[in-house]
């Protein structure tokens, strides 16, 4: 049903008239499993050569929240491929799926790589 272009309409739709306040956090793990991660906002996140504060990243994962909500509406989940970093997986909540979050999160993490002059393979 989410794959129709009437409810990926009604959805941007419906999207565009509440004008949600719309910010985005990276998570960075802390260990080797995803558990433990330090949070911090997206314009605070400047890798370069896939190195964040001196440490080498293995993944990073770009969260879009709306409004105050702790919840993220939407993750895409970034790891290193080749000589680049490729996103691996996106997750979007049940009710916002259909609002193209998938594309603000592509944006977003691409503007991030561009300040950190980091080759982001593998994205439309």
């Amino acid at each position: 049903m989410q794959s129709r272009a009437l409810y990926r309409n009604i959805a941007r739709w419906r999207l565009a008239l509440t004008r949600p306040r719309i910010t985005y956090t990276v998570r960075v793990p802390l260990r080797a499993t995803d558990v433990l991660y330090q949070q911090i906002p997206a314009a605070e996140f400047r890798p370069t050569n896939g190195a964040w504060q001196g440490r080498q990243l293995e993944r990073w994962m770009l969260a879009l929240h709306f409004n105050a909500d702790k919840e993220p509406a939407a993750l895409a989940l970034f790891a290193p491929d080749g000589d680049g970093w490729q996103m691996q997986e996106t997750q979007v909540r049940v009710r916002y799926r259909g609002m193209g979050l998938e594309d603000a999160l592509m944006r977003q993490a691409e503007a991030i790589w561009k300040a950190g002059n980091v080759d982001l393979e593998g994205l439309p």
